[in-house]
């Protein structure tokens, strides 16, 4: 009888793993094949139950040889009515797998350039802010409210990043004539001939000639080219609040570098960005982008200026928007969500504002006292000529301020209304910048203007000549 597999395989396990001789082993197989086989007792394998064939009895007497290994015994499966089906594999590509991590390697290279992009920005804003201040605090004449402004700021299209250009400086003081008279003393070179006639003659020039500013251009200071304008706070909180000139005024519309603050002038200035807001909408359609209102403030105070016909760049409002959108965005969103009749619309992409007469009346009337005036004359005038008035009478004054918003004629009304509020002003500040830089230097700041114009204007008409080639 052939012996049981269980009892070989306890045997040839025992010498594999080097318990017993291999030769005892075939001795220990052959001791129990004759036991087995002489056993009374020993009951028939049902492994034998099949009729097996001459060469299956041979291996299953056979035992294994010494330095053979014994394959190791199948776990028995279960019977199915249907086979498994065999699982798919996905094929390995070697473009497919290395496409994702091209991708975010090229995504996470980006990122990091433009993390670095930014970390520098910061970095040089740091080190302009420094050296703006480092300016500021050569002065020994006390300086209540202090802004830098302009394209040597804030760097705007169409300058060379190489040749930066004068910094522009405002200086709020308290008493102009004592701070000419302090400074006169500490920098004596700054000013023209006027400084020969004293510090009176100064705070003259500067207090009773509009726009009541006394600019010393061309100064150069710890390597920098500067130009500083010197206001009594008393005008500069006067013309934020009431747009006298919109001298001041209309340059805190945009983006401005702020040095020295002042509690009033914080308060005057949300005021005059809001009156600013207020002034566009008026100018523009029920909807509109965020660049179109951007354009619409810029312009504000450009608007009856003689420099923009000759003297300026007659791209300088786009130029300056178009590199400081990000600036006016700072400004002029918070107050945007704060005003009621204005929000944005499709996801930011565009605002849209109500036409409704009433929230146009409120919001004309919350504007300065003596521009609505102007508007409310333009109205009249427009009424009386187109015979609207005729048996009506005079429009009563609570009504006043929605009768000009239901006008469709709002847009020529403000906009005659800024170039009535600037002309004057800007070109009497001009003439007046002539005999405050002295002769050399207006020589010098008038061709620097007439410059860019030229340059300006040539590259515009260069540009329109290729879009006309077919």
């Amino acid at each position: 009888m052939p012996l049981p597999i269980s009892q070989v395989t306890s045997v040839a396990l025992f010498s594999s793993h080097g318990l017993i001789p291999a030769t005892a082993c075939l001795g220990a197989v052959r001791y129990l094949q004759t036991q087995t086989t002489t056993s009374p007792t020993s009951q028939p394998n049902p492994l034998h139950a099949f009729p097996r064939t001459q060469q299956q009895q041979q291996q299953q007497h056979q035992p294994p040889h010494p330095s053979q290994p014994l394959r190791a015994l199948k776990p028995r499966q279960t019977a199915r009515t249907s086979p498994l089906p065999r699982p798919t594999m996905a094929r390995f590509s070697p473009t497919a797998a290395a496409a994702p991590s091209v991708a975010a390697a090229l995504e996470r290279a980006a990122e990091l350039e433009e993390i670095q992009e930014e970390a520098v920005e910061e970095r040089v804003e740091e080190e302009l802010e420094e050296r703006l201040h480092a300016v500021l605090g050569t002065f020994n004449a006390p300086v209540r409210f202090a802004f830098a402004y302009g394209s040597g700021v804030f760097p705007q299209a169409g300058y060379s990043a190489k040749k930066r250009p004068m910094v522009d400086f405002v200086f709020g003081v308290t008493h102009p004539g004592h701070w000419h008279s302090l400074n006169m003393r500490q920098n004596r070179e700054h000013y023209s001939f006027l400084a020969g006639l004293g510090s009176d003659a100064v705070s003259f020039v500067q207090n009773k000639v509009p726009a009541h500013v006394y600019y010393n251009p061309y100064v150069e200071i710890k390597g920098m080219l500067i130009k500083y304008g010197v206001i009594s706070m008393d005008t500069l909180l006067d013309d934020l609040s009431n747009w006298k000139s919109l001298y001041m005024a209309g340059r805190m519309h945009k983006p401005v570098k702020i040095l020295r603050d002042d509690a009033r002038v914080q308060l005057a200035s949300r005021d005059n960005l809001n009156n600013a807001l207020r002034a566009a909408l008026c100018l523009l359609p029920a909807e509109f982008t965020e660049e179109d209102l951007f354009h619409r403030i810029a312009g504000l105070s450009y608007r009856g200026d003689f420099r923009m016909i000759l003297g300026e760049n007659p791209h300088k409002i786009y130029n300056m928007v178009f590199s400081q959108q990000e600036q006016f965005r700072e400004l002029y969103a918070p107050l945007i969500e704060q005003m009621p009749n204005v929000s944005y619309v499709r996801e930011g992409e565009f605002l849209q504002q109500d036409m409704d007469p009433r929230m146009r009346g409120a919001m004309i009337q919350a504007m300065p006292k003596g521009f609505v005036e102007t508007l409310r004359r333009r109205h009249q005038w427009y009424l009386a000529r187109s015979n609207f008035m005729h048996g009506h009478g005079v429009i009563e004054d609570s009504k006043v301020a929605q009768s000009i918003a239901s006008s469709p004629q709002l847009p020529q009304y403000v906009s005659k209304a800024l170039v009535e509020t600037v002309r004057a002003p800007a070109l009497v500040q001009s003439i007046k910048g002539l005999v405050t830089a002295g002769p050399l230097r207006s020589a010098v700041y008038v061709s620097e203007k007439l410059k860019k114009q030229f340059k300006a204007s040539s590259s515009a008409t260069r540009s329109d000549d290729k879009e006309a080639q077919p």
